[in-house]
């Protein structure tokens, strides 16, 4: 009976540590940048362990809505993800005469998001081998980012993490690891 409580608390504990483990997730790149006008940036990307990661595009539509969000992942000779969020804005109703455009105020309907809406995301999942990756990103305001008094600010965020393992999969290699103990024992006996 006392082997099998020693037993039980071995697998507590590979359960305990299995489930803090699995939902620590490794940052392979974070970038959180104000725009203004257009930006363009490459990122170089040192990939250690092949697993599974995810990419996160964020507007965070601070202090406004971008008109163009996008980040692509790729190798040298392959492209491995590919996200873009655009509006179809004619007219941002950031104070601007509506005649300029030619349309009435207020018809802001956006094919990627709704301006001054809040933030908007993007997530995709990506398998990749150890080996190094490019990040490209590109973010645009409005057409008219000067011309609604002054100037205009955007912001956005990408963030690559590891995925974290499911803690189903801690829990299934737990169990075996103490039945492969249980085993070991007997014999040994």
């Amino acid at each position: 009976m006392n082997i099998l409580k020693k037993v039980l608390r071995s697998a507590y504990i590979f359960v305990l540590i299995g489930s803090i483990s699995s939902n620590v997730s490794a940052a392979l790149y974070e970038r959180v940048n104000l725009v203004y006008g257009v930006e363009n940036h490459l990122q170089i990307l040192e990939v250690n362990d092949a697993s599974e990661y995810r990419i996160t595009l964020t507007d965070f539509a601070f202090t406004n809505p971008l008109k163009e969000l996008g980040v692509i992942l790729t190798s040298a000779t392959e492209q491995y993800a590919s996200m873009h969020m655009e509006s179809d804005l004619t007219y941002g109703g950031y104070g601007t005469d509506a005649s300029i455009w030619g349309i009435s105020p207020g018809s802001n309907k956006l094919g990627g998001h709704t301006w001054g809406q809040g933030q908007k995301q993007m997530v995709r999942d990506v398998y990749l081998e150890a080996g190094t990756y490019y990040l490209a990103l590109h973010a645009k305001l409005a057409d008219n980012w000067m011309l609604n008094y002054g100037h205009q600010i955007g912001m956005y965020g990408v963030e690559v993490i590891a995925t974290p393992i499911p803690a189903s999969i801690v829990l299934l290699f737990s169990g075996l690891a103490v039945l492969g103990f249980l085993n070991r024992r007997r014999r040994a006996q």
